[in-house]
């Protein structure tokens, strides 16, 4: 372990605990390219985990297996964060580590990102309101997968608080600090970075025609009037992200007089098990020919550039890294005021935020955004929003985060 005195340009040797190595889904896609970053900049990362689905091969990367079984899911989250604590400090009596970053289910650390909110809040925006409606509320209840998520998240806060806690949003510390007495100057807000080469605004061309093409088919072109807007909505579980909100603002908004000679359309990408029963809603609501499902792709950046906004009117979202990645690309948000990311979007300057998860809310915003004739000072304060956020700045701030929790000592002295 390195002294705190004068150690602000040294390695660091660093612990990681989550379930699962991946370069793909929204921690662990984080998670991947911190690790990458960290190693370009001399430090050392321990990643204890159940599962390696992409390897990273480096001199100062070591992944630790830590044994996870599949069912019940309550016993899988309990087991995880009980072993991959024990074997962490195993690890640590041999050498001991600056610091320990948790993410997820997990309470032994130094630094602890919480990038999802609290339970409870989770259950009341979301999963009671929305998802366990009826007999699935009194069936999950009394399940004890929810216990087990909470008796960790009050493990973490309350019997054994980190140094450092890294909120993804305001939204997230106001919940923290609400429900736990965590001392504020703990809870620090670090918004993610992005990658601002990956998302530009010079890939509009490219995702314009491809967006227009699944849109609009041949009536793309050639057709009078005003131009034709297009929307995306981007998410892997289309039902938290607000995909029900969607279908039934479109509803509201069709035979609008107003809209009557605007062509508009919303590009659908992610996978969702249920697809087809959300075409089913679309069909039903009269909105069927509103709706496009893309399904997975791999250009969603091309498709942000090109389009004429997001949509992400979530339930619940601790931040949602496309609202962050679509300003990047220099498109308008539309995005609902319980998503973290709705912190960088200013009314009618970047976008709108829907204050209440409420079709007649969301359908206001779409109308007004929808026949806005000029798109571009939108387009241009949402890149200018997302340049404040670059990537290697996040992890400037993230690694001033790491050696404050450092300079008060080893883990070990403070949990056994």
């Amino acid at each position: 372990m390195h002294p705190a005195t004068g150690a602000s340009d040294l390695p660091l040797r660093i612990a990681m605990n989550h379930t699962r190595l991946a370069d793909s889904g929204g921690v662990e896609a984080y998670i991947f390219r911190l690790v990458h970053a960290l190693l370009a900049r001399g430090h050392a990362v321990d990643y204890f985990c159940a599962r390696v689905d992409r390897p990273i091969e480096h001199p100062a990367f070591r992944a630790f297996a830590v044994p996870q079984p599949r069912r019940p899911t309550s016993l899988r989250v309990a087991l995880f964060a009980r072993r991959s604590a024990r074997a962490i400090a195993r690890s640590s009596r041999e050498a001991p580590y600056d610091v320990v970053q948790g993410f997820g289910r997990t309470w032994y650390q130094t630094v602890y990102r919480d990038g999802s909110g609290c339970h409870a809040d989770y259950k009341e925006a979301y999963l009671d309101r929305v998802k366990r409606r009826g007999w699935r509320r009194t069936h999950y209840r009394l399940f004890p997968t929810d216990r087990a998520v909470q008796a960790i998240e009050r493990w973490r806060y309350v019997a054994r608080p980190p140094r450092v806690v890294v909120a993804i949003s305001r939204l997230v510390r106001e919940q923290i600090l609400r429900r736990y007495r965590m001392p504020p100057e703990r809870v620090r807000v670090l918004y993610n970075g992005i990658d601002l080469e990956r998302h530009h605004p010079r890939l509009a061309k490219a995702g314009r025609g491809e967006l227009l093409s699944a849109l609009f088919g041949d009536a793309a072109r050639g057709h009078g009037g005003p131009a034709p807007r297009a929307l995306v909505f981007v998410g892997s579980d289309f039902g938290r992200k607000g995909l029900d909100l969607l279908i039934d603002a479109l509803a509201e908004l069709e035979g609008e007089a107003e809209l009557a000679k605007r062509r508009y359309a919303v590009a659908v990408v992610g996978r969702d098990h249920r697809e087809e029963r959300w075409r089913e809603r679309a069909a039903r609501r009269g909105i069927g020919a509103r709706l496009r499902f893309l399904g997975y792709r791999d250009d969603v950046p091309s498709l942000l550039a090109g389009s004429d906004g997001l949509v992400l009117p979530s339930w619940f979202d601790a931040f949602g890294n496309v609202v962050a990645e679509a300003l990047a690309c220099g498109a308008p948000v539309v995005a609902s005021a319980s998503c973290g990311s709705a912190e960088w979007v200013c009314n009618g300057e970047n976008g709108f935020v829907v204050t209440r998860q409420e079709p007649a809310c969301l359908a206001r915003a779409l109308r007004t955004l929808l026949l806005r004739d000029e798109l571009g000072p939108l387009r241009e304060m949402a890149r200018r929003t997302a340049l404040a956020y670059p990537w290697d700045a996040h992890v400037d701030a993230l690694l001033a985060l790491y050696r404050e929790a450092a300079s008060h000592g080893s883990l070990r002295s403070e949990l056994t």
